[in-house]
């Protein structure tokens, strides 16, 4: 929620939206006195409004401006009130996230270790033969082949004028051109080490081309997520999701809208399958998905019913305890109030179910 003291008439607050960067700004200037002001900027990661509306948006945008980078007004009481809500989930999520970091673990072994590319959990990769090239990958070049690859999923790629609005915000499109060119290139010779992968540069956008013969974590769970029939391949899933967050390793706020939009599609996934999982009485794996609840948002309350539930049908009651209790101060930190479900009210639930 954006708070906005405001004693002076002069007072304003305006919304706009960064086309390049895909990304809600909101500002408030504020006024004590009648000489100075305090301005806040707040950003959000995406267009709180419907596919069917965003899309009638860059409809209009295009006939006004076909190749403007300047951000545009949005008016409306309704659009501020919704991108107000969009802004006190995003707030919270985040907050949740920075205050109380899951702690880091080893993460499970890939299931490919051969022409392979790994972005869920620490970014890795294989050739074909097998060897360790993650160190072939300065940081500058894992960011480029994210938001190339993450454009590419989601759409037909990434112009060069976004890829640069990302990675060189302060700089002009005509100095910025060649520095641009020279890291591709980088991306590009990097990346020969793989099969069937490279950087292409067509209709003005830079999208990441694969055949068959590459394993890529992130391919193929966009391919599961949107196949008609994805219960087909939930262990597949579960194993890609057990290696960590996506793109935990990038610690850069511009791809935090690209993590939440991930995040809101694993979620519900997890939700359901955690419930799946404890009837089926498959409660070491209960335990395991309620720790993948956890990293998206460590104050889950799904998360912490199950996993207190599995444990206490492993008869693992002194862990079932402490997690509950690490929980609450979770819960207190970012609620500012006591957790109101009772450890003991869990475990009757556990005990009395028939699941």
């Amino acid at each position: 929620m954006i708070h906005i003291h405001s004693d002076k008439i002069t007072t304003n607050a305006n919304i706009y939206y960064d086309r390049e960067q895909e990304k809600m700004i909101a500002t408030v200037q504020e006024f004590e006195d009648d000489i100075s002001s305090v301005l806040k900027v707040y950003t959000l990661p995406v267009l709180p409004v419907s596919d069917e509306a965003s899309a009638a948006y860059y409809a209009a945008l295009d006939r006004e401006d076909r190749h403007g980078t300047f951000p545009y007004i949005l008016s409306g009481t309704a659009f501020a009130i919704a991108a107000a809500a969009s802004a006190a989930v995003y707030v919270v999520r985040r907050r949740r996230r920075r205050r109380h970091p899951v702690p880091a673990r080893r993460p499970a072994a890939g299931p490919h270790t051969r022409n392979a590319l790994y972005l869920f959990g620490p970014f890795e990769a294989f050739d074909a033969g097998g060897r360790d090239m993650t160190s072939s990958f300065t940081v500058q070049q894992m960011q480029l082949l994210c938001l190339i690859l993450y454009h590419t999923m989601s759409g037909n790629g990434i112009s060069g004028r976004r890829l640069s609005s990302y990675l060189w915000p302060d700089k002009s499109e005509e100095k910025v051109k060649n520095s641009r060119n020279v890291a591709i290139n980088h991306l590009r010779k990097s990346l020969s080490g793989l099969e069937s992968a490279g950087i292409v540069h067509e209709n003005g956008c830079y999208r990441f081309d694969c055949g068959n013969g590459l394993w890529c974590d992130y391919i193929r769970f966009e391919q599961i997520m949107s196949s008609d029939n994805p219960s087909g391949d939930v262990d597949e899933l579960l194993a890609i999701l057990a290696r960590g967050k996506f793109l935990a390793f990038a610690d850069d706020p511009l791809f935090d809208s690209f993590k939440e939009n991930v995040e809101r599609r694993i979620e519900p996934f997890l939700s359901s399958e955690i419930e799946n999982r404890f009837i089926a009485k498959d409660y070491g794996k209960v335990v395991e998905i309620a720790e993948m609840l956890f990293r998206i948002d460590p104050a889950s309350e799904i998360a912490i019913a199950m996993l207190v539930k599995a444990l206490v049908k492993q008869k693992r009651h002194e862990d079932a305890r402490l997690r509950y209790r690490s929980f609450c101060e979770v819960w207190q930190s970012v609620y500012d109030a006591d957790y109101h479900v009772p450890f003991d009210t869990l475990c009757a639930d556990a005990r009395t179910s028939r699941k």
